[in-house]
C-alpha cells in the first residue's frame, strides 16, 4: 500500500499502536521496513485477536493469510505431474527391461541344462520329418555350445540388464532423480547388448532359423526362412527405434524438470 494512499488518520497521525502484518507488503518503504502499517482497528479479524476491555495490543497472528498457506503445496503439484510421453517411456522401459532379463535367463538355462535333441522329435508321426527335426535340434546345440564364449557374456549381459532396467524403472516410477539418470543408460547398454548378440551370433540364430523351418515343415506349415529373417531385423529395429524414443522421452526439459522438483530428487542431492 502506497503511503500517500493511505488515508489521512493513518498518515498523517503517529501515535498509539503500530501492528506490522507480514506477508500483506505491496511497496518497500524505508520506514516501515517493507512492510505495510496499519492501526489495529483497521486490520480484518483475521490478523487480529481479540481485544478485552484493559487489555494491552491485540495479538496478531503470525505466517502468512490463510488463503496462501497452501499455496507451496498446490503449486508443487501441478509443478511435479507427469508428462504423458515420460509415462510411456517409464512403461515402455519396463516393458523392455522384463523382455530382456526374460531372454537373458532363457539362454543361461540352455547353457546349464543339458538338451536332448530327441525331445524335440514327440509327438510327429512321420519318420523322415522327425529325423529332420532332430537333426535340426541337434545342429543348433551344436552351434550354441560353439559359440560359448560369445553366447554366455551376452546372457548374462541381457540377465543383468534387464532386470536393472526393470529395478530402475520402478523406481523412477516413484519419482527417483538418480534412477532416471540409470535408466537412460541402462536402456542404451541394452540395445548395445541387443545389436551386438545379433551380429556375433549370426550363425546360432540361422541355426534356429532352420530348426524352426523344419519343425513347421514336419506340421505341413510353410514359412520361408527369409520371413523369418526379415522378422528377427524388424524385431531388432523396432527394440532400436523404442529405444531411442525412451532415452528421448526421459531427458526432454519437462522430464527432468520433474524429477528435479520431487523430495527424493531432494534427498538424493
Amino acid at each position: 500500500m502506497r503511503r500517500g494512499a493511505q488515508p489521512d488518520h493513518v498518515r498523517g497521525r503517529t501515535d498509539g499502536s503500530i501492528v506490522a502484518v507480514p506477508g500483506l507488503v505491496v511497496e518497500s518503504d524505508a520506514y516501515t521496513q517493507g512492510h505495510v502499517i496499519l492501526r489495529w482497528p483497521l486490520l480484518p479479524t483475521r490478523f487480529v485477536g481479540e481485544r478485552g476491555e484493559g487489555e494491552g495490543e491485540p495479538e496478531v497472528q503470525r505466517g502468512p493469510p490463510p488463503c496462501y498457506r497452501d499455496w507451496p503445496e498446490h503449486m508443487a503439484a501441478i509443478e511435479r505431474k507427469r508428462p504423458f510421453y515420460l509415462v510411456l517411456s517409464l512403461l515402455a522401459a519396463l516393458a523392455f527391461g522384463l523382455n530382456g532379463a526374460r531372454i537373458g535367463y532363457a539362454t543361461v538355462m540352455l547353457y546349464h541344462q543339458p538338451i536332448d535333441p530327441s525331445i524335440a522329435g514327440h509327438g510327429i508321426v512321420d519318420e523322415a520329418d522327425r529325423a529332420a527335426v532332430v537333426a535340426r535340434v541337434d545342429a543348433y546345440v551344436h552351434a550354441l555350445d560353439g559359440a560359448r564364449a560369445r553366447g554366455w557374456p551376452l546372457a548374462i549381459a541381457k540377465l543383468l540388464l534387464g532386470s536393472a532396467t526393470l529395478l530402475f524403472a520402478m523406481r523412477a516410477m516413484w519419482g527417483s532423480r538418480g534412477a532416471r539418470a540409470a535408466l537412460v543408460q541402462l536402456v542404451i547398454a541394452q540395445a548395445a547388448v541387443a545389436v551386438a548378440s545379433h551380429w556375433l551370433l549370426r550363425d546360432v540364430d540361422e541355426a534356429e532359423i532352420q530348426w524352426i523351418e523344419a519343425q513347421q515343415a514336419a506340421g505341413h506349415e510353410r514359412v520361408p526362412a527369409e520371413m523369418l529373417r526379415s522378422a528377427a531385423l524388424a524385431a531388432l529395429a523396432l527394440q532400436l527405434l523404442g529405444s531411442g524414443l525412451i532415452v528421448l522421452g526421459l531427458t526432454r526439459r519437462r522430464s527432468r524438470d520433474f524429477f528435479e522438483s520431487t523430495p527424493a530428487a531432494i534427498g538424493e542431492r
